[in-house]
């Protein structure tokens, strides 16, 4: 019967917190199957770049009890195949009782027509193969799948290895194990109107409570569909369903599911347009009764725009998890509550009305057989930006009616949206105690205000030769053989236990330099992380300051906690060697935890001047330490620029340079990457690792030259119109040395963090980190400079070589002193016959050259002198 009105939904979201058990690692191109109140989570991918790892891994999340559970895979029943479950993504997983059927996927070198079949537990389940007979169906992926009668498996669609598209239909009857092709997929000649759907892949279905099959939307040889099909299996024959009014546009990727009374109501969710450029986080509902649209009423907390996710109904309550967002895994499990009312359809609600699209850019077609993450030598654009899509008004004819309704993009998986993350408290570590503090202005004054610029020397790259570490695997791997791991697990505890005198050895340390090389390229450049996580400032070199933080802070191995670095590990401390070996030892064994980026010292031009370079050699000889330095720098040319923790905080080295307008701009970065001031080979990446915020929020000028000679400053508009245009509450940067450790800037909107204390035996500063929890609720941990520092004294003896007297240090390249000129370009790292006397180590600290920029006015401040050395 039709209805006077069509049914008006709303969905209320909001985050799910897990009362227990550890949620499965965040993917996408899964599969989900809801067994009586549990929803397990198959398989899947990490992502859809070069890099992505396919998962054979099973989570599983008890509705009632908001628990969850990781079920083992015991000895699988797989013939021909090795007893571990290969890992895959773009399958399908039904379920028949108590039993899960999973069919076909690919993952990275096979395309997969089997039938696996397991009872699901929560601690354990083991797969069998389900033999079939007759006309088996050929390896695909991105297919549809039903359970119809609680008897037979439905298949229809799919895409070859080779990128051909499938329109067959296949019904596969689980007692007798047989396959059935279908009739109607082999369409009558000469027929006037379609008798099936055109072929197609990642499109949507369900099983209605007639038992029969619906479909909608997907994507074909030449285009994305938005159509809606029925197949009844009685007669196996197809039906066009025709909607009395315009339908939400062509998408796939997405999600449909039953709700309500009527099982004629369908909930369509999510996906991604026909050019694969922009994706979705709006609902739609089709009311069975009149076959109409309408936009879905959305509230409480927004999910990030995604599709090749899952949704699941369970009782009344629609769950979503995983997804891919154009550049990164969508976290988080989502819960929303579907409520319909009947109620006139008025302009807001009706489908192509008027209103711009709030999708999110996208990086190519990952539903390509071959698609991979683009590598660009330089930034193609600005991608495609929300807000100016909205300003543009509608898209072209599909694309308009593909929008989100009452949407608003500033989302986060964690917690409602608001203005900024509030660091609500500041744990000060004294020597003998620890207090808990707000951060104040009267506490911190410096960390409420910026500080003062002074001018440095642009870097000059020195010249380097070919490489020295072997070629890196052809595909990335997330496991390492029992000899490496044990390697990195013996330099770790060595280097925690014993760092004032352990110097790595040379043949470990190049072999940790191959594994970390391997480890960092497996991220993309914008590395996506879950909370709770720690972030680190600049080290640079304070061995000591690492080990307070991870003393009174929490063990690295031993917290669970991920961990992000912004960079400058090294020059100007006495231990930037240990300092390196523990971090890339730490990510080559924990590489899911652990998340390296780059510092603008982590430039071969930098460290070659300001003492990096001096110490390899004298820990490790002239023709050794030449080596590793090579190796090292290598190593570091491979280290992504930035990451994102919770689809909430950005995490960078320097700051926002001009061009930077979209995630997806970091995203496209390639590596690794040579950053040179004088011919880098990525401007964005150079500039995000040298930009500062402006000494004044407020000025005029959005970009201004940046006094240091590289790299721009950037005004609070820029961070405001940056964290509105890609849903980011917090940007946090190293780069600067802060004397409380830490200050803001733009209201709040962006913190520097700086680690290490005392900076270059001078400063007196303290250091800080910031820690954020499940909740993306941030504190700082701070620790004051002294009690365990080390002396000059003991740093040289400690770098001292066992011959200094007979084989003395390499002379450093116009060192100067602190009063004297800047030195001019350091030399080639090729190193000369040693001569003369012995260079002094450290290596003295020089007062840098005035800029030919123009300078801001000078400020009278007390701390002006301090100020000054702070922006050397």
């Amino acid at each position: 019967t039709m209805s006077e009105h069509p049914l008006k939904v709303t969905l209320n979201w909001n985050c799910v917190q897990p009362n227990g058990g550890a949620p499965p690692r965040s993917r996408t191109s899964h599969s989900s199957a809801v067994v009586g109140n549990t929803i397990v989570y198959l398989f899947g991918e990490s992502a859809k770049d070069e890099h992505r790892t396919f998962f054979n891994n099973i989570g599983a999340f008890e509705t009632d009890t908001r628990t969850w559970y990781t079920p083992s895979l015991g000895d699988q029943d797989l013939p021909g195949q090795e007893s571990s479950l290969p890992g895959r993504g773009d399958h399908t997983s039904t379920v028949f009782g108590n039993d899960i059927v999973v069919f076909g996927g690919r993952n990275r070198t096979t395309f997969f027509n089997d039938v696996l079949i397991a009872t699901y537990h929560p601690t354990e389940m083991s797969f069998a193969v389900l033999e079939g007979t007759g006309q088996i169906p050929t390896p695909r992926r991105g297919h549809c799948a039903n359970n119809v009668n609680n008897q037979k498996l439905f298949i229809f669609g799919g895409q070859a290895s080779t990128g051909e598209v499938y329109g067959d239909t296949y019904l596969f009857d689980l007692g007798a194990e047989k396959w059935i092709r279908c009739a109607c997929s082999d369409p009558h000649p000469g027929a006037s109107t379609p008798q099936a759907p055109p072929p197609r892949a990642f499109h949507a279905s369900l099983t209605d409570s007639s038992q029969c099959v619906i479909l909608q939307g997907g994507r074909g040889p030449t285009s994305v569909f938005d159509d809606l099909w029925l197949f009844d299996p009685r007669s196996e024959k197809w039906m066009s369903l025709e909607s009395q009014g315009p339908a939400p546009g062509p998408r796939l990727g997405h999600s449909i599911t039953l709700f309500g009374d009527q099982m004629s109501n369908i909930l369509m969710w999510g996906g991604c347009t026909e050019d694969y450029d922009e994706y979705c986080n709006a609902g739609y509902s089709f009311d069975g009764r009149n076959r109409s649209w309408r936009a879905v009423d959305m509230s409480g907390d927004v999910l990030c725009p995604r599709a090749f996710h899952t949704a699941n109904l369970v009782g009344n309550d629609l769950y979503v998890f995983g997804g891919w967002a154009g550049h990164r895994i969508c976290t988080g499990l989502w819960r929303a509550v579907p409520s319909a009312s009947t109620a006139p359809l008025d302009a807001a609600d009706a489908i192509g009305g008027s209103g711009g699209s709030r999708m999110d850019p996208s990086t190519g077609d990952p539903t390509s057989p071959s698609y991979n993450a683009p590598t660009p030598t330089t930034p193609t654009g600005a991608g495609t930006d929300m807000h100016a899509m909205a300003r543009r008004g509608a898209l072209s004819a599909g694309k308009s009616r593909l929008r989100e309704h009452h949407i608003s993009y500033q989302a986060t998986p964690y917690f409602s949206p608001r203005d900024y993350v509030p660091i609500g408290r500041v744990r000060v570590h004294n020597p003998t105690h620890i207090e808990n503090v707000l951060p104040t202005a009267t506490l911190f004054p410096d960390a409420f205000k910026n500080e003062s610029r002074v001018p440095t020397a642009a870097p000059v790259l020195a010249s380097t030769t070919g490489s020295l570490l072997p070629p890196g695997p052809t595909a990335p791997t997330d496991t390492i053989s029992p000899e490496d791991g044990r390697l990195c697990e013996s330099m770790i505890a060595m280097l925690l236990s014993n760092w004032k005198t352990y110097d790595p050895p040379y043949e470990e340390v190049k072999r940790l330099l191959v594994l970390a090389r391997d480890a960092i390229m497996a991220d993309p450049s914008l590395v996506s992380v879950d909370p709770p996580v720690k972030i680190f400032g600049d080290i640079h070199g304070q061995m000591g300051d690492l080990m307070k933080f991870f003393n009174r802070c929490g063990n690295p191995v031993t917290d669970g906690n991920n961990y992000v670095f912004l960079g400058d590990y090294v020059d100007r401390g006495y231990h930037s060697v240990q300092v390196v070996c523990l971090l890339f030892s730490l990510k080559v064994r924990y590489r899911q935890r652990f998340c390296l980026l780059r510092g603008n010292h982590e430039v071969a031009s930098i460290n070659h001047r300001d003492g990096f370079y001096v110490e390899c050699l004298n820990r490790y000889g002239e023709q050794r330490g030449m080596e590793l330095w090579q190796m090292f720098n290598e190593v570091f040319n491979h280290l992504p620029p930035a990451a994102l923790v919770a689809r909430t905080v950005f995490c960078i080295h320097g700051g926002l340079p001009e061009g930077l307008n979209t995630l997806n701009d970091v995203y496209k970065i390639a590596r690794p990457t040579i950053v040179d001031d004088q011919a880098p080979q990525d401007r964005l990446f150079h500039d995000l690792l040298w930009s500062d915020p402006s000494s004044c929020e407020d000025d005029v000028q959005r970009y201004s030259p940046n006094d240091r000679g590289a790299g721009v400053l950037f005004n609070r508009a820029v961070v405001e119109d940056f964290c509105r245009a890609n849903g980011v509450k917090l940007i946090v940067r190293g780069h600067e040395n802060c004397s409380d450790g830490f200050y803001y800037f733009a209201h709040r909107k962006l913190v520097t963090v700086f680690s290490a204390t005392n900076y270059c035996g001078e400063m007196n500063n303290n250091g800080a980190m910031l820690v954020l929890d499940e909740h993306i609720s941030a504190y700082l941990e701070i620790i004051r400079p002294g009690d365990e520092a080390i002396s000059p004294e003991e740093a040289r003896i400690a770098l001292a070589p066992p011959d200094l007297a007979a084989t003395p240090a390499p002379r450093r390249p116009s060192a100067g002193r602190a009063s004297g000129p800047s030195p001019g370009p350091p030399p080639p790292p090729q190193v000369p016959p040693l001569r003369g006397p012995a260079a002094p180590w450290p290596p003295p600290f020089r007062r840098p050259r005035a800029s030919a920029l123009p300078q801001p006015a000078p400020r009278r401040s007390k701390h002006r002198a301090a100020r000054r050395l702070a922006r050397r």
